[in-house]
């Protein structure tokens, strides 16, 4: 259809932005969507077009990540007639990907569903997360050029609550099928320890998933 935006045309504006608020950004070797502002920076940048149900699809490379890992680092979600991006910290998420396998062609399958209110983000085989606090620029204020510091958002409600299912489903998986999402969720309310301590080491160091 005339006059709709390309995909090249949506990232472009993007790029253009980020050049008129941080000075330069390069695009890293062989990737077509990873790109480093300044020294410690980057963002990872994807885009779909929006599908019919108002949903759109992407695919993250597994290799992509990992080079977001101990970086400041950013996932800009991108689709056709956003007013504003959806800019994640990756470190919001990291601890979700790091106990998932990609599929089979060395990526994690992603959606999000934009709605008026309530944005949600889905991760295969991981679950739903609600993202609307991530639109716009907020995100890129704590960027510092010069420091490697990581950011250190706390996990909203939501997120909280989906870790008790992720805890839920690994730990059934690994023979604790006592921790259940109600007790974690304790332990996430409650400030309480005393499941943490009664889990198993190995099964603690493959969850990964943290209680503040």
């Amino acid at each position: 259809m005339f006059g709709k935006p390309m995909p090249s045309d949506v990232k472009h504006k993007l790029l253009a932005d980020l050049r008129r608020r941080f000075g330069s950004i390069k695009k890293l070797a062989n990737s077509q969507s990873l790109f480093e502002i300044g020294s410690r920076a980057r963002i990872y940048v994807r885009y779909s077009k929006l599908h019919p149900g108002r949903r759109t699809f992407y695919c993250l490379r597994q290799m992509d990540l990992k080079q977001l890992e101990g970086r400041q680092a950013l996932i800009c979600f991108l689709w056709d007639s956003q007013k504003e991006p959806l800019l994640i910290p990756y470190h919001d998420f990291e601890e979700v990907f790091v106990t998932l396998s990609p599929a089979s062609d060395g990526q994690f399958k992603a959606q999000v569903y934009p709605q008026l209110e309530g944005t949600e983000l889905y991760i295969a085989n991981a679950g739903r997360f609600n993202v609307e606090s991530y639109f716009g620029w907020n995100e890129t204020n704590s960027i510092s050029l010069g420091s490697p510091e990581h950011w250190n958002r706390e996990l909203t409600h939501s997120q909280k609550l989906f870790s008790g299912r992720l805890v839920q489903r690994r730990a059934t998986i690994f023979g604790c099928p006592e921790v259940t999402e109600a007790k974690w969720t304790g332990i996430l309310q409650n400030g309480s320890t005393w499941l943490l301590d009664c889990l198993p080491r190995e099964i603690w160091k493959l969850l990964r998933l943290k209680s503040t």
